[in-house]
C-alpha cells in the first residue's frame, strides 16, 4: 500500500504518451485525457487494430480537433509484431471507425515514426505510456533500443481477455 502511494506521488513528473487505434473507445479516452492529462501528454501514437492504421490516425486527428487539444500525433505500426494483419472491428466501430460520425480536420501527423518518437521521448523523460491499442509501437521501440526501458516507469494497458476468448481474435 505504501508502495502504491509512493508511486502515485512520483507520477507528477512523468510525461505521458497515449498509444491508440482510434475507434469509438479510444475516441472517448482521448476526450477524457484532454481534460485530465492535457499538460502531461507529450504525444499520441497510432497503430492499426480496431481500424486500419490510416483510419486510426485520421480519427485521432479528428478527435483531438474536436477536443481542442493541440498535441502531436505520430504514425506507427500497420501490422503486428509478427508482421501479420490486424483483425479490424469495423462491424462494431462503423465504416470509418468512429460510428460514421463526420468530423473535419486540417491537422497532419508528424513525420517521425511512432516507435522512433517513443525512443527519443524515453531518452529525455521518465515516461508513463498508456497503451489503448496493441502495444506494437512500444514493442518495436524496445526492439530498436532496449535501453529505453529504464525510463518507462509506468505502463497502462487496456487488455483483452485472459481466460476467455477475445472479442475479435482468440486473444
Amino acid at each position: 500500500n505504501s508502495q502504491i502511494k509512493k508511486q502515485k506521488m512520483n507520477n507528477k513528473n512523468y510525461k505521458y504518451i497515449i498509444d491508440v487505434d482510434t475507434g469509438i473507445d479510444d475516441a472517448l479516452a482521448l476526450i477524457l485525457a484532454s481534460k485530465t492529462l492535457k499538460e502531461k501528454v507529450i504525444g499520441v501514437t497510432t497503430c492499426g487494430g480496431n481500424v486500419k492504421l490510416e483510419d486510426a490516425t485520421l480519427n485521432t486527428l479528428k478527435i483531438l480537433d474536436l477536443a481542442k487539444w493541440d498535441i502531436p500525433v505520430y504514425v506507427g505500426a500497420s501490422k503486428s509484431v509478427e508482421n501479420s494483419e490486424f483483425v479490424h472491428a469495423y462491424d462494431y466501430h462503423g465504416t470509418n471507425g468512429i460510428c460514421d460520425v463526420q468530423i473535419e480536420t486540417k491537422h497532419k501527423p508528424k513525420n517521425i515514426a511512432a516507435d522512433d518518437f517513443i525512443i527519443e521521448a524515453a531518452k529525455k523523460n521518465q515516461l508513463a505510456i498508456v497503451c489503448l491499442a496493441t502495444p506494437t509501437n512500444l514493442a518495436n521501440a524496445l526492439k530498436k533500443n532496449k535501453g529505453i526501458a529504464k525510463n518507462i516507469k509506468i505502463l497502462y494497458m487496456m487488455g483483452g481477455a485472459l481466460n476467455v476468448p477475445g472479442n475479435q481474435t482468440e486473444y
